[in-house]
């Protein structure tokens, strides 16, 4: 089965502030292409995700941030840990404008996951 690397929470948040956002692109390449493969889910296209981030920034991140709450459940589910919906607080984080705050919530939840992957 597909297991992922863990990624230190803190350096995910400064790659993200240094990089003026940039990482975040990198980053919802590389979470996308994990869950695709993690959950064998042909759905998942890590490059579209990433080119409607930048072209349709705002609307986007709203949808991806609801897709991202549904994936990390399934993955969740797959790894055997407890399931938590986030799915509300990442649309809501999102409308105000906080997707760095999500980012660290899913990856802190996703590295629960590659943990306890088998």
């Amino acid at each position: 089965m597909y297991k992922d690397k863990v990624r230190s929470i803190p350096v995910v948040l400064i790659l993200s502030i240094v990089t003026c956002g940039i990482y975040m692109f990198y980053w919802i390449y590389s979470i996308s292409e994990s869950l695709k493969h993690y959950l064998d889910d042909t759905e998942i296209s890590p490059g579209v995700d990433v080119v409607l981030s930048i072209l349709c920034f705002y609307p986007y991140s709203i949808y991806y941030s609801y897709k991202l709450g549904q994936k990390q459940m399934d993955a969740q589910r797959r790894a055997g840990v407890p399931v938590t919906d986030d799915t509300v607080l990442y649309v809501v984080l999102a409308v105000l404008g906080f997707f760095i705050v999500n980012q660290l919530i899913v990856q802190s939840k996703l590295n629960e996951v590659w943990n306890n992957a088998v």
